[in-house]
């Protein structure tokens, strides 16, 4: 896991297929999307958008879902998370990004999640995590999965041997 310097998220096309709603549940699974589509309910608390075919998470992506608790971008083909893709998600507590393809993204990218308490990185291709140490006194996480990773190198805080 190490720093990473954004990348401009400019261009992409947006495909527009009907996500379902159940009280403040979204469902926008398997749906085609290449991006996050932009009419997310702002009322949502638990948004799936897994087995999409999102490839990059811009900056502000999810500025309009305050409220949300659950996200999963599991299943998708991420290799890019922009520095600000999770600003104003003060609330969420889990965040699945299992299953995609991340090598690296930015270190201040988990610091607006001031909540969340589970977190997963499971199957992506992180190949180190010395730069955690640096992210970890923002996260208040009972649950980190980085199984499935080809991760050589870890440098882990003090913290993990309390998980």
């Amino acid at each position: 896991l190490q720093c990473l310097s954004c990348l401009p998220c400019q261009g992409l096309a947006i495909a527009e297929p009907h996500c379902t709603m159940t009280n403040t549940t979204v469902d926008c699974a398997d749906k085609g999307f290449i991006q996050v589509p932009p009419k997310i309910p702002a009322n949502a608390t638990s948004l799936d958008l897994s087995s999409n075919n999102i490839q990059h998470l811009c900056n502000n992506s999810f500025s309009s879902l305050h409220l949300l608790v659950s996200l999963d971008l599991s299943h998708n083909v991420l290799t890019t998370v922009e520095s600000a893709a999770f600003y104003k998600l003060s609330k969420l507590k889990v965040l699945s990004l299992s299953d995609n393809k991340l090598r690296v993204f930015p270190c201040t990218v988990f610091k607006p999640l001031k909540s969340l308490e589970t977190l997963s990185l499971y199957e992506n291709k992180l190949s180190d995590i010395l730069d955690f140490d640096k992210i970890w006194d923002e996260l208040h996480l009972t649950t980190l999965d980085l199984g499935r990773n080809e991760i050589t190198e870890a440098k882990f805080p003090q913290a993990f041997s309390e998980m």
